[in-house]
């Protein structure tokens, strides 16, 4: 699931795709989880930034 939000019209947007397949580790906890995103000008690719467990420590 890809969702795309911005704070105004014409304002950068904040691109977040989910894959659900990567929340059926029953023993994982949410900051374990990989979650790609991306902030930038309309458009955008969620896929050219990755913010997982290993990079938010």
């Amino acid at each position: 699931m890809t969702v795309i939000t911005s704070r105004r019209a014409g304002g950068a947007e904040v691109n977040i795709r989910l894959d659900w397949s990567d929340f059926a580790a029953e023993n994982a906890y949410l900051d374990q989880v990989p979650v790609h995103w991306n902030v930038g000008a309309p458009g955008c690719s969620p896929t050219t930034a990755k913010r997982d467990a290993s990079s938010t420590r």
